[in-house]
């Protein structure tokens, strides 16, 4: 007669067989479904700040007397705000000033910066094609405690 190892391994083998049978049976009547949803390869930027918008407009714009090249500022890529100064660009990289410090200098391109100064009316702005900044710490988007910067230079028409 047959021992308990071999019965107990033809019941497993049969229902295991009956169950590929009945998945391939249920996938071709209602198919495959997967919990997982489709990824967008890139999220929509969210809406620029509205003071900075505002101070784009009112002080960079072309229509304020800025010259055409900041044209690019309204629809600036990157827009970094810290106490009184904001920040426009389009485009970053690291930069070496020195070969010991290559993450901690970065190239922007173009470059608009905003001082707010607080008693007088207008801010100071300048605008260049390209600004190269040394901060203190290593640059990176994903940690924005850069340090203070430690040396710069515009490169290109500057407009101050």
């Amino acid at each position: 007669m047959y021992s308990r190892t071999t019965l107990t391994f033809s019941v497993i083998s049969s229902l295991f067989g009956l169950y590929v049978i009945y998945a391939l049976i249920m996938n071709s009547i209602i198919g495959v479904q997967t919990m997982e949803t489709a990824r967008p390869h890139s999220f929509p930027a969210p809406q620029p700040p509205q003071e900075s918008l505002y101070l784009a407009k009112t002080f960079l714009a072309p229509e304020n007397g800025a010259d055409r090249s900041t044209d690019w500022v309204l629809d600036a890529a990157y827009q970094v705000r810290s106490k009184g100064a904001f920040i426009w660009y389009n485009e970053w990289e690291h930069k070496e000033y020195e070969p010991e410090d290559p993450n901690n200098s970065v190239e922007f391109t173009p470059f608009a910066l905003l001082l707010k100064q607080d008693q007088k009316k207008h801010p100071l702005t300048i605008t260049s094609e390209t600004a190269r900044i040394k901060f203190a710490n290593p640059f990176d988007l994903k940690n924005p405690d850069t340090g203070r910067p430690v040396a710069g230079a515009l490169q290109g028409p500057v407009r101050i």
